[in-house]
């Protein structure tokens, strides 16, 4: 399959959102991965410390990548809103095994399992939370 170039451009936007991410010393650690043309890139809660703003236009610079580059992302969160936007297919894990998969707006629209029914239930919960104290 071949490979869009990144461009000097893009290079250059990478290491700027990877450094609202990256530890206060600074890492390239994702341009540089990102350099040997991977086809799955595993990224493990990337926006969990991130403002909302912040947050998506760290998944709109993952979904262009995803796009320009064709790669395939596994993207490891706890967060439903950024499955809903991000996810083509969701599983879910319950102490280390599979409990439910599919479609994402299967799962989330109508979820099967009960630690499923209650990961999205509690956090509509916490929004809901944190909408009444504002």
């Amino acid at each position: 399959m071949p490979r869009a170039p990144l461009t000097a451009q893009g290079s250059q936007t990478l290491a700027a959102a990877y450094s609202w991410v990256s530890p206060p010393r600074g890492s390239l650690g994702v341009p540089l991965a990102l350099a040997c043309r991977p086809q799955l890139v595993i990224a493990d809660e990337p926006t969990s410390s991130l403002d909302t703003t912040v947050q998506a236009d760290i998944l709109a610079l993952l979904a262009g990548l995803r796009e320009r580059l064709q790669i395939a992302f596994l993207l490891i969160t706890h967060n439903p809103a950024i499955l809903a936007k991000f996810a083509d297919r969701i599983l879910v894990m319950h102490s280390g095994k599979i409990v439910e998969q599919g479609l994402a707006t299967d799962v989330l629209g109508h979820p099967s399992h009960p630690y499923t029914k209650m990961l999205l239930k509690s956090r509509a919960q916490m929004v809901h939370s944190a909408r009444a104290g504002s």
